[in-house]
């Protein structure tokens, strides 16, 4: 019987227990259904820490796809900025938070606002904002942007059962009222790791990079072997525009929607998105929660 080669991850121990600990504390509070909780070196995707409440076998993060909301916002305006398009200051009329599309739909915002910048848009999550930036956008144009970032396709992680996500065809984000539902993470699928990968190019000069969790392979004789992944890096955007969108999620934390995220010391910055859940065709009140950012 020939013994195997050790798998070694990067997984850090000590932070592993810091996320199962701070998981379990809230998980208690809160009493959700679960929490995925997910920590990558934006530099090579390296999984430093991960955590499922309650503790299952199931990788959820990878096997349940759901409507992102929010959280798609940056995305948007990253891939009207690169099509240049809209500037940080661009400005919109916002109508009061709410944006009638012909006769029987209204995009509404939790907030009251006449006009806002590009920026603001994102730091007070504006669904009627976002869907204004859209619209400057074709819907191929959209559509490869979206997928520039690695949305509807396998993030390519180092674990099986990944289902892909989906998006609207381009053909289909032709349509104003389709191209602003996606442009706020509606009617669309995305998972957990697919939405970290994402966000991996707002702190890694507008690349993306694929989280891995097994660091290498090594021999009984001490030899070590890298996996060979040749997609791990992808460019989603430039670093002008990557640069551009990491100074509009430091504002979200600093006064935006993302506050509870500051913590003295720490250049923190990232989105929120809280996004109804369907079921049985019908948005009901349950919401998926998240926060993305770095």
């Amino acid at each position: 019987k020939e013994k195997g080669n050790n798998v070694v991850i990067s997984i850090d121990a000590n932070l592993q227990y810091i996320f199962e600990k701070v998981l379990e504390q809230y998980g208690a509070k809160l009493l959700p259904n679960f929490i995925n909780a997910v920590l990558i070196d934006a530099n090579n995707g390296d999984i430093l820490a991960m955590a499922t409440y309650p503790p299952t076998t199931v990788p959820r993060f990878i096997t349940t796809p759901y409507e992102p909301g929010s959280v798609i916002k940056p995305i948007t305006l990253s891939i009207a900025i690169e099509h240049r398009k809209v500037a940080p200051g661009t400005w919109f009329r916002i109508y009061g938070g709410r944006l009638k599309i012909g006769s029987h739909y209204t995009i509404t915002d939790d907030e009251t606002f006449e006009s806002l910048t590009a920026t603001d848009i994102i730091v007070h999550s504006s669904n009627v904002g976002i869907a204004q930036i859209a619209w400057e956008l074709s819907g191929e144009e959209f559509y490869r942007g979206l997928t520039a970032f690695g949305f509807s396709k396998r993030s390519g992680i180092d674990l099986s059962r990944e289902l892909p996500g989906k998006i609207k065809s381009a053909h289909l984000l032709e349509n104003r009222l389709h191209r602003a539902n996606q442009a706020y993470g509606y009617g669309m699928q995305a998972t957990f790791i697919q939405l970290l990968k994402a966000y991996s190019a707002y702190n890694n000069n507008g690349i993306t990079v694929t989280p891995m969790i097994v660091d290498y392979l090594e021999s009984g004789d001490g030899h070590k072997y890298h996996l060979g992944n040749y997609e791990k890096y992808h460019r989603a955007i430039s670093a002008e525009t990557a640069d551009t969108m990491k100074k509009i999620l430091e504002k979200v934390v600093f006064e935006g929607t993302g506050t509870a995220a500051r913590y003295p010391g720490l250049e923190i910055g990232g989105k929120t998105g809280t996004a109804h859940i369907a079921e049985h065709g019908h948005y009901v009140k349950k919401y998926n929660s998240s926060f993305f950012g770095f």
